[in-house]
């Protein structure tokens, strides 16, 4: 297990769990070579909405880092926020927009879901025992 910060993805495939600053809610990302195009994994805690994606495996078309608004300890000022976006980028103290195909017809084609802020990014070796098996 190993705690990172920021990490892009697709240039260090791996299994890296995003939690949520303001909720219970988990995120995982697994951008490993092996499983194909990567994906995404939300696991609502008690204290958010579950949507239709929730709770399963999701192919992952686009991730975006929002602006750090976070600084670990504080929320930033709206001064002292660097308004860059990252695509494919995992940032503590960024809120996430993941993007899926939505094989329903509703929405375009495509279906996303918005983080609230990262608390923390811990890279791990394996899937952890409460996810469902992919």
């Amino acid at each position: 297990m190993n705690d990172v910060t920021e990490v892009h993805v697709l240039n260090r495939p791996g299994i890296y769990v995003a939690s949520s600053l303001m909720s219970q809610t988990v995120y995982v990302v697994d951008s490993r070579l092996d499983t194909g195009v990567p994906r995404w994994f939300r696991a609502t805690g008690r204290d958010s909405m579950r949507g239709r994606f929730d709770f399963a495996w999701q192919p992952a078309t686009a991730l975006i880092s929002m602006p750090v608004e976070w600084n670990g300890s504080r929320w930033l000022t709206r001064s002292e926020v660097d308004t860059t976006t990252k695509q494919w980028t995992l940032r503590v103290g960024s809120s996430h927009t993941f993007h899926t195909p939505d094989l329903t017809g509703r929405n375009g084609g495509a279906y996303w879901v918005a983080s609230s802020a990262c608390r923390a990014i811990e890279q791990v070796d394996e899937l952890p025992d409460w996810l469902a098996a992919p």
